[in-house]
Formats: structure tokens, sequence, C-alpha cells
């Protein structure tokens, strides 16, 4: 058992992490109550802050950034499942300000709809990119059966109090033959080991849920999906977030520009190491 306090915004209290006997998955114990964790998601979360509330630099930088990161994440999804026709159905889970389905149909005229549960950013993005939004969990959306070729959760999965609901549910709207692609901290690299209770995936409690390779094919399959393609990666300079934490930088979550520079400086060491440093995992299924 794994005792993590909230790094990113030293809130008192710590958190218990263990892992099942059964299946081997790791994961908070207790897991708080989606209405417990709401006050944990401030307004200045950064996946929450809106374009109007950055810096010119900032704005600047980002959505640069995020252009990169959709294409890039287009590029893999077309490796494994082939090229995205036109009017392809996707929903994003946990989508945020919705830059990556913003992108998705700009450059490849995809139907797309978000889903997350922050009414403000939701409002926002709906009305800033013309793209819909549901406000609230995936089971509140209330699709139809079959509806999507394609469904995303891009650091979402491990927000989920209950991830085996979220994935059957997406089973559901998934049609036979589509797909899924799920992004998420692994837990079986070298940063997690490295760092133990100071790594910076261990968000607590915003992160409940940690996963293998193993264990979320595990789970996959008991929800109907097929696991086709696993890619563990690290992200350079995200190490370095890590690296504060050891240091006792506990109040990470509001940053602004100059705090995102002291994390990349941490991280430079490590910059040879990325290859190795593997943080994270892309996953590809298909609805059997």
């Amino acid at each position: 058992m794994l005792k993590v306090q909230d790094h990113l915004f030293a809130r008192p209290g710590k958190y218990h992490i263990v892992q099942c006997c059964n299946c081997d998955l790791v994961y908070v114990n207790p897991r708080p109550t989606l209405e417990a964790l709401a006050s944990h998601y401030p307004d200045n979360y950064f996946a929450y802050t809106t374009l109007e509330e950055m810096s010119w630099l900032m704005q600047r930088i980002l959505l640069p950034v995020a252009r990169a990161n959709a294409n890039s994440r287009i590029r893999s999804i077309e490796r494994i499942i082939g090229p995205l026709p036109e009017k392809t159905k996707v929903a994003d889970v946990g989508c945020g300000l919705n830059l990556f389905l913003r992108y998705l149909c700009e450059l490849r005229k995809c139907e797309g709809v978000g889903v997350d549960f922050n009414a403000k950013v939701t409002d926002y993005a709906c009305k800033k990119f013309n793209i819909p939004i549901v406000c609230g969990t995936l089971h509140d959306a209330g699709f139809e059966s079959g509806q999507f070729d394609l469904v995303t959760m891009h650091e979402y999965l491990e927000h989920e109090p209950n991830p085996l609901k979220v994935l059957t549910e997406a089973r559901r709207i998934t049609r036979t033959g589509g797909h899924i692609n799920i992004e998420i901290p692994y837990i079986g690299g070298l940063p997690a080991k490295i760092f133990g209770s100071c790594w910076s995936q261990y968000d607590v409690p915003r992160h409940l849920v940690f996963f293998t390779s193993q264990t979320l094919k595990k789970m996959l399959g008991c929800c109907g999906y097929q696991l086709i393609s696993v890619r563990k990666y690290g992200v350079p300079f995200i190490t370095g977030m890590s690296v504060l934490h050891a240091l006792g930088f506990n109040k990470l979550g509001g940053m602004r520009g100059p705090g995102w520079l002291l994390v990349g400086v941490a991280g430079i060491p490590f910059l040879p190491f990325v290859p190795f440093m593997h943080e994270f995992m892309s996953v590809f299924a298909r609805a059997e």
C-alpha cells in the first residue's frame, strides 16, 4: 500500500493506493464520490483554463501545441484503424476544452461530440468551437446503441471512480467493428518506480485508477472489446513534475507560464532517457 498526497493543490490528507489481489488493478481506496470529487477540480485546474484566461504568450504556445498533438493523435489512430472517412462519428469522453475534436473535425471532417462534467468548460467550448458537448458523465449523455465509429478517452479513464462501468457504456455506444482509443498514465514504467509517491501521475484524488497493459486488457475484454494495440511512451519534460514534487513543490495546479517553465527546466536532465521513461500508454481496442 502507498500513501500519496495532493501535490497539485496541497489540500490536506493522504490517499491510500492499493492493488487488487485477484486482478492486479491498482486504485485509490476508498474512492471519493463524484460529488466529493467536484471540489478537487477548481476553476484554475489547468485542463479547465479557457483561452481568454491565459496570457498572450500561453495562447501562442498552447494552440500550436494542441494542433500538433491532435495531428499526432490522428496519425496514430489512422495507423491502427485506417483512414478516417468524412462523417466518421466520434465521441470524445473527458474532452475538456474540446481542442482535439475541433482539429479532428477541421482536418478530417468527422462528426464529433464531446462529453465532460465541468459545466463552465462545456458551455465555453460549445460556444467557442461550435461542436456539441454533453455536460455530465457518459451515462448522462444517453447516446444510442452503436451510434459511434470511434470513442476516444484521452487522459480521462484514470479519473473515473468506476472505469468498468464507463467502458461498458462506451462499448454499448460503439458499433460492432468500431474502435476505442484510450490514453492513460502507465503505472508499470520506470518513472512510477523511481519517484514512488511523488510520481506526478499519482495525481490524487483526481486520478483514481492506474493501469498496466494487462489490467486494461482484462477490463476491456470484460466489456466486449478486443485489445489490438498498445504503445507505451514518455513525454519530454513531464518528468519535471515528478522532480518538483520530490523537491517539495506541492501547489503546481494553479501554475501559469513561469511555473511551466520551471517544470521544463526540472525535466531537462531526463531528456536523453525519455525513450525509456514510459509514463503513458495509448491503447486501441475493437468492439466485438
